[in-house]
């Protein structure tokens, strides 16, 4: 058990070949953050961006580019004690890559995150 609360990154696929894939990415994301809500930490779900994805494409007619979201997701991931990778993924593979870099815990579910 830890004794305060930490902030988990998830890591796992975002895009996929339709709408239903990228629904059901999200969802296998939220239902971590879920998880680790439970085990008293703190989640920040990247997947949640899809909010910000939707506005781009009504009001400029397509997505924001890729590099975009992996450029956001690694600015975040730098605040964040650990990370917990669902799945892989070019991005999940490259936030795998730069959260061993800065020497923080990386879980591959959420049975080996510690409780609070």
């Amino acid at each position: 058990m830890r004794e305060e609360r930490m902030i988990v990154f998830v890591a796992g696929p975002y895009t996929a070949p339709d709408d239903d894939g990228i629904a059901a990415n999200v969802a296998a994301a939220c239902a971590a953050g879920k998880a680790l809500l439970e085990k008293g930490h703190w989640p920040f779900i990247p997947h949640l961006t899809v909010a910000y994805d939707i506005w781009h494409e009504n009001e400029y007619g397509e997505r924001a580019p890729d590099d975009l979201y992996y450029d956001w997701d690694l600015a975040m991931l730098e605040r964040c004690d650990g990370l917990l990778r669902i799945a892989p993924s070019p991005g999940a593979d490259r936030e795998l890559e730069r959260a061993r870099e800065l020497g923080m815990p990386v879980w591959t579910s959420v049975e080996g995150v510690p409780g609070v």
